[in-house]
């Protein structure tokens, strides 16, 4: 995805979401490129982002990257740690919504300001809010909540309550193997 904050001269560029389980708790990474083109000034920006899925807020965070004249483009990661609790939120409000595969939504907002070499404030600029979906595989999703072997299967809807219903009873702690 790019954000153009000044087309042909300053922009984000925003990479597909990564998931890493190396991390504790488990996170969701973006990586941001923060480009310009100028070799006369230096460009500040002051971004926030804000990370959702469905109604869950999942984060926020605050970045602030300054390139000077001679740097042409950062890369920097923002990283959203998801907590125990808050995996089981969103794998809640994943089966509520009968969804597959998880829907992100980042919202960016911000301002970029640009001052020349000599010291003196050039001017600035605001980047709206802009929203972007990034769309996680469910097999992915299934391996973040720690489910390597997961495999998607489809069952009858009236034996997967039975199941749900055996597995909120802890009835499969009870169940004994037969040989």
């Amino acid at each position: 995805m790019r954000i153009d904050v000044s087309p042909q001269k300053v922009w984000i560029d925003i990479d597909q979401p990564q998931f890493d389980t190396a991390l504790q708790p488990p996170s969701i990474i973006f990586y941001l490129t923060f480009n310009q083109t100028f070799t006369d000034r230096l460009t500040k920006f002051l971004v926030e982002l804000e990370l959702k899925y469905l109604k869950l807020r999942l984060g926020l965070l605050e970045l602030q990257v300054i390139l000077d004249p001679k740097t042409k483009a950062e890369r920097r990661k923002a990283i959203f740690s998801l907590t125990p609790n808050m995996l089981q939120l969103i794998e809640k409000e994943r089966q509520e919504s009968q969804k597959e595969d998880l829907v992100l939504t980042l919202r960016i907002s911000g301002k970029v300001y640009y001052q020349r070499t000599s010291g003196d404030f050039q001017d600035s600029k605001t980047i709206t809010k802009t929203e972007s979906t990034f769309t996680i595989s469910i097999s992915k999703w299934k391996k973040v909540l720690g489910l390597g072997n997961y495999q998607l299967t489809l069952l009858p809807t009236d034996l997967i309550e039975k199941l749900e219903n055996l597995r909120k009873n802890g009835a499969f702690g009870r169940l004994k193997m037969s040989s």
